[in-house]
């Protein structure tokens, strides 16, 4: 499913200005995009696959000073489903006694 029509003119316009992806993800930055927006422009203007438009972002200089956080953060995401499963788990085994 092609995406690009939702990719603002000015982005899709920044995006044939250059290969340079550091200097892309600096300039979305400046102009108060997240890194979030970023990594999907990224995948849809570039064709990428999710997970390397996120490395990309997630390893990039514009980004650096903000990559602890966003590692506490997804740990934190990865714990909170972690916990979920293992409940929902539990709550199977309980199921399968009645």
């Amino acid at each position: 499913m092609d995406q690009t029509n939702e990719v603002p003119v000015d982005v899709r316009a920044l995006f044939a200005s250059t290969d340079d992806s550091e200097a892309i993800l600096s300039e979305l930055r400046a102009r108060g995009y997240t890194i979030a927006k970023s990594i999907f422009f990224f995948a849809v203007m570039r064709k990428m696959g999710l997970g390397n438009a996120k490395k990309l972002a997630h390893e990039s200089v514009t980004w650096s000073d903000m990559r602890e956080y966003h590692d506490r953060y997804h740990d934190a995401v990865e714990e909170a489903v972690r916990k979920i499963q293992k409940t929902e788990e539990e709550g199977r085994d309980l199921e399968s006694l009645e």
